[in-house]
């Protein structure tokens, strides 16, 4: 199953009927030929009134790499960064909650994408990278054109005691150290896709 975020709406990629719908209004679409792929997610794009799309299909990830081809491909690494309480580490920007990622930069792996951009947006160091976790998606248009960027996510720790230093020039505003029994008070703020993400990798 892939899930694909295009800022407050959802095209969903799936194999089995009854795990494709979250919600009454959803559209399922059973995929025959992959050529009709394009035509049913450029309708997604452009109708607005259209919140959750599925394709229903017997191959999933062709089907992705077929979605994926219409969109210029970013790549992206972030962390779940707790510390030593186990409180995760939020930022705030763009008026949402989110977690500390960025683009990834030729000859970087996708981990030191993350332990860098962790270290640039909030400050911090002598982090420990632990192990990967999953990857999240999400379509988002730039002047004409549109992007789809994949983000690949690391579960990281921090063992210091340094104050955040928040990276201004990213849009961040805020940053902090949340307890897990006060998650849940953050995702109504947060970007569909962080929250999805932690539903996933938070048990």
């Amino acid at each position: 199953m892939y899930k694909i975020f295009f800022y407050d709406r959802l095209l969903g990629i799936c194999d089995d009927w009854a795990a494709c719908s979250s919600r009454p209004d959803a559209i399922i679409y059973k995929v025959i030929k992959k050529s009709e792929i394009k035509n049913i997610v450029t309708q997604f794009r452009g109708n607005r009134d259209m919140m959750e799309l599925w394709l229903l299909t017997e191959n999933p990830e062709e089907a992705m790499n077929e979605v994926t081809s219409l969109f210029t491909l970013i790549e992206a690494a972030g962390g779940l960064v707790y510390n030593t309480r186990d409180d995760l580490l939020l930022i705030f920007r763009h008026e949402h909650w989110d977690l500390p990622k960025g683009k990834h930069e030729p000859g970087e792996t996708m981990a030191e994408t993350a332990m860098r951009e962790v270290e640039e947006e909030c400050g911090i160091a002598a982090l420990t990278l632990f192990e990967q976790l999953a990857c999240s998606y999400h379509i988002y248009k730039d002047g004409d054109a549109f992007f789809l960027k994949k983000t690949h996510w690391f579960s990281m720790q921090y063992g210091g005691h340094a104050p955040l230093t928040l990276q201004e020039a990213e849009g961040i505003k805020q940053a902090q150290w949340v307890a897990m029994d006060k998650l849940a008070e953050y995702f109504p703020k947060m970007f569909s896709s962080i929250a999805d993400l932690l539903h996933r990798v938070i048990s």
